[in-house]
């Protein structure tokens, strides 16, 4: 027997110079095109986020966050993320 679990998270920030990453009302980065969500790491004693090759700490990351409105980003309204099949 497999079961799936959903969990719908709403999107309340993007980046603006990349808007297919957002944080969730659980305060989680996510993926937007993968719906996969992205582990907070430390890099040489900062902490940030790797996005592809580039580490970004998230001092830098505060003045590039972008409020989310519904009327114009409707698809990131409600992300559903799946969080794996478990038997």
């Amino acid at each position: 027997m497999t079961y799936t679990i959903e969990i719908k998270i709403r999107i309340n920030w993007v980046l603006k110079d990349m808007p297919w990453y957002g944080w969730g009302d659980d305060k989680q980065l996510y993926n937007l095109r993968t719906n996969k969500r992205l582990k907070q790491t430390m890099n040489g004693g900062s902490i940030g986020y790797w996005f592809g090759k580039r580490f970004i700490t998230l001092k830098a990351l505060r003045p590039m966050l972008v409020k989310c409105r519904l009327k114009n980003t409707p698809p990131m309204d409600n992300l559903l993320v799946n969080t794996g099949n478990y038997k």
